[in-house]
């Protein structure tokens, strides 16, 4: 009689080798931009079920919409921000609660965010809400738990961040300190108590400082340390998979922080392959169910791409995109239910669309008690249906229950879910 220790050893090893599909990216497909494109978000602008693109560029000032027709992208519309204003980083999300995707644009010239809000495709502006000097690397969240996006600006010349708390599609600023030239932030509950707290990367003083959000008041109650290193995007994940919130910056290397309870450890150093990295985003690009990390080299004009491996990060892989890759937009660029890439290469004019060369995960026919996954106990109960010649163990549908059944059973679970 096989030992259910050994089967179990058996199972797990199954299911490893199903779920481990290193990340990979089709040739980029390189859009025309306008010159200096830097920023870019995804939203189905036009409402038709595909995601659409928007592009910054600051020459001349403007945002460029780009139509989606079934993976083929072109030039729809474009929005001028004014002379001199210098759009920058985007974000796309329905700002205003109307039931359509926005679009949100720093202009760091001005030092403020500009939210365009949609109406069937047309964009009108609502608005500017000031932020500190020169600000960089919006990122958004609810941070104020009322059910609306809220945006996040690290202000690289006014040593603070900017919270823009939205109302209804009305953002109020609160400004605050956090240290001399401040490279990027991002929200994340870190200590669990179910609002957004932020982390900062801090250039002048190396390190990432994390920020405790109390009823809207932000506190730094931990700094670490990024040696030699001056932090730049910060991106926030679970990385380890324990429901916490974790938290990436660029640098040198790619330096990841594990949050234990409120409290981070690390840094962990990933080598990119590159010189110098850039925007980080947090993607799943296999869909096993945790977050991949995709970061852009601004010297090396590549993404590298490091798959999660159960709670750290493989070897990183590079993917060619155009000459100094910026702010990238994650999505479903050509409906195929994998993730996709848009990066805009700000010396070359382009805008790299790199589509997701992994094959969309199949229907999970190894799962038997219906929780959605293949895992021991689907394995445990095909084995009693087996044993007692239930004709739902008759994977082959030839009538008979034999060991043609059994192994055939044992390739669905392979293949995984």
């Amino acid at each position: 009689m096989i030992r259910k220790a050994l089967v179990l050893s058996l199972v797990a090893g199954c299911a490893a080798s199903a779920l481990a599909v290193a990340p990979a990216f089709d040739p980029a497909v390189n859009l025309p931009t306008a010159q200096r494109p830097g920023g870019s978000a995804a939203g189905d602008w036009d409402g038709d079920g595909d995601m659409d693109l928007a592009v910054a560029a600051d020459s001349i000032d403007r945002v460029i919409i780009f139509t989606n027709n079934a993976g083929a992208f072109s030039q729809t519309a474009e929005i001028f921000t004014g002379a001199n204003t210098g759009p920058d980083t985007l974000q796309a999300a329905d700002f205003d609660g109307d039931g359509d995707t926005d679009i949100a644009v720093v202009l760091k010239n001005i030092n403020s965010v500009r939210v365009y809000t949609n109406n069937a495709g047309v964009f009108s502006a609502a608005g500017n809400t000031a932020t500190g000097i020169e600000p960089r690397h919006m990122r958004q969240g609810d941070v104020d738990a009322d059910g609306d996006t809220d945006l996040l600006t690290a202000n690289r010349d006014g040593a603070s961040v900017t919270v823009l708390v939205n109302n209804a599609g009305v953002f109020s600023a609160n400004t605050f300190s956090a240290g001399d030239e401040v490279g990027g932030a991002d929200f994340g509950d870190f200590d669990g108590d179910g609002d957004l707290d932020i982390a900062v990367g801090r250039r002048q003083v190396r390190d990432v400082a994390f920020f405790t959000n109390n009823a809207g008041v932000f506190s730094m109650t931990q700094n670490i340390s990024t040696p030699n290193q001056r932090p730049g995007s910060i991106e926030t994940a679970d990385i380890d998979g324990d429901g916490d919130a974790d938290v990436l910056a660029s640098g040198d290397f790619l330096n990841l922080f594990i949050n234990n309870g409120g409290s981070f450890s690390g840094p962990a150093f990933f080598n990119t392959g590159g010189q110098n990295p850039g925007d980080i985003a947090a993607v799943d690009l296999d869909r096993d169910g945790d977050p991949d990390i995709v970061v852009g080299d601004e010297d090396l004009n590549f993404v590298s791409a490091l798959e999660n491996t159960g709670g750290t990060l493989g070897a990183a892989m590079q993917f060619t995109t155009g000459l100094h890759p910026e702010q990238m937009a994650v999505a479903d660029l050509n409906g195929d239910t994998m993730p996709d890439l848009a990066v805009p290469n700000r010396d070359s004019n382009t805008t790299s669309l790199l589509f997701n060369a992994i094959d969309p995960p199949k229907g999970c026919d190894a799962d038997l008690d219906g929780d959605g996954d293949g895992d021991a106990d689907d394995f445990f109960a095909y084995l009693d249906l087996f044993a007692a010649g239930d004709p739902g163990a008759d994977i082959d549908g030839n009538g008979t229950i034999d060991s043609a059944d059994f192994f055939a059973y044992l390739d669905l679970f392979v293949l995984g879910c």
